[in-house]
């Protein structure tokens, strides 16, 4: 409908012994002169990540080759809040190996928020999550799943994370596009004669740290302006073994207020792991299937919906993961937006079809004990969504949309 866009996300697939990897660089508006750039972040992303012995490595190595890339909208060059600084949100979740029981299905998860002059946000994410796995700590405290701001920050340090100064992770682009993007704030406000943004004393406080320029709001700024809003990034791996590890992330949306925390910190809405033990008491290593999402777009919609698990368990409860998706955006997420605005996310998914005894017995070894998998593609603006279905893990291959 007119209040509603799913934007076209850019991904790139790998995969080969041991695992299979996907990359994105988010659901957008991506500047096509930049296109040549984002692929060639992706394919680096690819590499860095299949280099890792393990899914959990793969994931956090490609994502951190997305953040040190200042094109993209995660760690350096991440878009700039109200007060002109880097403020970033990650997450990473791993499940269980689909061979265990069901309380072992979803693994861990773990996330950061707010986090400033940290060049690489999902090495802390995944520290976090890793430390959970080791239980309580003493005195029965339970371990942090999400830590934000200057809390994050501290964390981070303690644990020989690299940590760098706020002005090393803004780029000139990121920059250039706060400083445009204020004076089209600050012309705003003059022309209307009021604020969006709150009390009058929050906007002499924008003010102070801000020198504008005026010169008249033209037509090309609102095609410019699509650019910066949701590029977030993201990647996808599942092993050999049936595990699946998703993360996510995101410098958030273009001049937010300090200290928002977008869906790329939040359990259930930047990404999703789940593995699901096999229904077969008898079959031995065999697979109930599992699923791996991660998401970009308008933080504050997704969150609404917990739209990471949400795909997911549509996935969960369909045959076709194209149907589900596309059921879970038109039944939950594209819906009427009480204030007015274009609901815009976008996912990538990565279902693992359950193995079935038939499967085991089928006689080719080189598949013995391989899960299948399905890739899903989809966005509006096609006639029929982008499937690829029954891909074998063993077999290399490339996808590239």
């Amino acid at each position: 409908g007119n209040n509603s866009e799913i934007g076209r996300p850019l991904i790139t697939c790998l995969y080969m012994e041991p695992a299979l990897l996907v990359v994105h660089v988010g659901a957008g508006y991506h500047s096509r002169l930049l296109e040549p750039q984002y692929r060639d972040a992706m394919t680096r992303a690819l590499k860095r990540g299949m280099n890792q012995p393990h899914a959990r490595g793969a994931v956090e190595a490609s994502i951190c080759e997305l953040e040190d890339d200042s094109n993209t909208n995660a760690g350096t060059g991440s878009n700039l809040n109200l007060d002109g600084e880097v403020e970033c949100d990650a997450s990473i979740m791993q499940s269980g190996d689909g061979k265990n029981t069901q309380h072992d299905a979803r693994g861990y998860f773990g996330g950061v928020g707010c986090l400033c002059n940290v060049p690489n946000p999902i090495v802390v994410a995944s520290h976090l999550m890793q430390e959970r796995a080791q239980g309580l700590l003493p005195l029965g405290r339970v371990r942090p799943m999400l830590l934000t701001g200057n809390g994050a920050l501290k964390w981070a340090q303690s644990r020989g994370i690299k940590v760098t100064e706020q002005g090393e992770l803004v780029s000139e682009r990121a920059r250039a596009s706060w400083t445009k993007h204020i004076n089209l704030l600050h012309q705003h406000e003059e022309t209307e004669g009021a604020s969006d943004q709150g009390p009058a004393q929050e906007d002499d406080h924008i003010k102070k740290k801000t020198k504008t320029t005026k010169r008249p709001l033209n037509d090309d700024d609102q095609s410019e302006d699509q650019s910066i809003f949701q590029d977030t990034v993201g990647a996808i791996c599942v092993a050999r073994n049936g595990t699946i590890v998703s993360g996510v992330s995101s410098g958030g949306i273009s001049l937010k207020h300090p200290g928002r925390i977008g869906e790329a910190s939040i359990y259930g809405c930047g990404c999703w792991a789940e593995a699901w033990p096999s229904s077969s008491s008898t079959s031995s290593g065999a697979y109930g299937g599992g699923v791996g999402c991660s998401v970009s777009g308008t933080g504050e919609q997704i969150m609404e919906d917990m739209l990471a698990r949400t795909c997911a368990e549509a996935i969960k409860a369909r045959d076709c993961p194209v149907d589900a998706i596309r059921s879970a955006f038109e039944s939950k997420f594209l819906r009427p937006s009480y204030d007015g605005m274009a609901r815009q996310a976008g996912v990538i998914a990565l279902s693992l079809l359950p193995l079935s005894q038939d499967d085991d017995d089928a006689g080719d070894p080189s598949d013995s004990g391989l899960p299948d998998l399905a890739i899903d593609v989809i966005w509006p603006q096609d006639k029929r969504p982008t499937y690829k279905e029954n891909a074998r893990l063993n077999r290399p291959c490339r996808y590239q949309n």
